[in-house]
């Protein structure tokens, strides 16, 4: 039985050649981080975005538009919290999925196998090369234009609302011809009591309007592009001409009802080229300097520490996943979890806020880019072997040599057909 086993093994062994024994293991921890990743990647970016949506809903209900309005927005935003979930994702979910393999002690068979923590950088690294890969292309074009689309829209819904300022009590200013005032405010930018409208029609004609109420109207197919439109109720009419030495009124009178329409198109604030702030500027822009063939708004040492930031962030995705393989093994059995979980969330954070320190305190010029973002992730790497030789149990016990691995488990596996 022995030998027909060992003669069944070898020929297994000459069918399926070396090289295809190994990645197997590798496409099955692959397959289990990557599942943890899409987890609590998914799950960090909705919680992320959920903020956010709230607030924007309050802002963009606030100047009348539509909730489906702040909808739209958050898809300019999905870039921006792609870039903060996805290191956050994979950093937990190699912790996880590499400690769900050591509870179900998975990973005890692997080292009895030879297989050493070392070797579970491969699957590790892999999926660290596909996520920085998709970070290369967030940070380096789809965030910057994503943003600039988001800031268009937002000032779009904002200054369109031009009577959305206007509060009790307030003169507010619409351009240079028109100044309006309220008693009370129903509905923000939509009812108003007690109105009143000073206008200049014509050089040297002006209008004062007052009203019981004044409404904003929905626009309709006869409403001119640019132009709001108020339905005034109860109200007086008085039309004052200027004669140089004088001033007299040539026209008053009462109504019940006026539709006026005031031209906002000449008020709206324009949103500017793309590039105002340094965060919409593409990677090769800020290294050349200029953007769209002019100079941006920004000083070079906010391009600068900008361009390093972005570097750091797509150069720590691999840091990460190095750290958070020894982490995941920290302690024996199930409570070992919030411990290592605990530990590398305090990493990640600290790392993020040191980070983001060091960027501020380069933009100001106080700190050179090269120490306040490049500093904290040499750090990383130094943590990251530090946990490897401290946690992974690889120090003084080298991987097994292959040909015995391949053997055992072929001889395991005609021991099992004989039977």
């Amino acid at each position: 039985m022995h030998r027909g086993t060992e003669s069944g093994s070898i020929e297994i062994a000459k069918e399926y050649p070396r090289r295809w024994r190994f990645p197997v293991l590798n496409l099955y921890v692959f397959k289990v981080i990557l599942y943890q990743t899409l987890a609590v990647g998914s799950l960090v970016f909705f919680a992320l975005a959920l903020e956010r949506v709230l607030r924007l809903v309050q802002v963009v209900t606030r100047h009348g538009a539509s909730a489906h309005e702040a909808w739209g927005l958050i898809v300019y935003l999905i870039p921006h919290y792609l870039g903060l979930a996805v290191p956050a994702g994979f950093f937990f979910g190699v912790m996880l999925g590499i400690r769900r393999l050591h509870e179900r002690s998975e990973l005890v068979v692997m080292r009895s196998f030879g297989v050493s923590m070392s070797r579970l950088f491969i699957p590790v690294g892999a999926l660290a090369a596909l996520l920085t890969l998709a970070m290369l292309a967030l940070t380096i074009w789809v965030q910057p234009h994503a943003r600039y689309l988001f800031r268009n829209r937002m000032n779009t819904i904002i200054s369109s609302d031009v009577l959305g300022p206007l509060a009790p009590g307030v003169f507010l200013s619409i351009g240079a011809d028109h100044i309006v005032r309220t008693k009370m405010v129903r509905v923000p930018g939509k009812f108003f009591e007690g109105f009143f409208m000073a206008r200049q029609t014509e050089p040297g004609l002006r209008d004062f309007l007052t009203a019981t109420t004044a409404e904003v109207l929905e626009g309709d197919a006869s409403t001119e592009e640019g132009a709001l439109d108020l339905m005034l109720l109860n109200g007086i009419l008085i039309r004052e001409k200027d004669f140089g030495d004088s001033k007299s009124i040539t026209l008053q009178f009462r109504f019940e009802e006026m539709r006026l329409s005031i031209l906002t198109g000449s008020v709206l604030e324009e949103p500017g080229p793309r590039g105002r702030d340094e965060r919409e500027l593409t990677a090769f822009e800020l290294v050349s300097g200029r953007a769209d063939g002019r100079e941006p708004d920004s000083t070079p040492a906010q391009m600068g520490a900008e361009l390093h930031w972005r570097i750091v962030q797509i150069l720590s995705l691999p840091v990460l996943g190095a750290l958070a393989l020894p982490l995941a093994l920290i302690g024996q059995g199930r409570s070992a979890r919030a411990s290592g979980l605990a530990l590398g969330l305090v990493v990640l954070v600290l790392f993020e806020k040191t980070a983001r320190l060091g960027k501020v305190m380069a933009e100001s010029e106080r700190l050179s880019p090269w120490i306040g973002l490049w500093v904290p992730w040499f750090a990383l790497i130094a943590l990251a072997m530090l946990a490897h030789r401290q946690f992974s149990g690889d120090r003084g016990r080298p991987d097994r040599d292959r040909k015995l691995l391949g053997r055992r488990i072929f001889n395991l596996w005609g021991s099992s057909k004989g039977n």
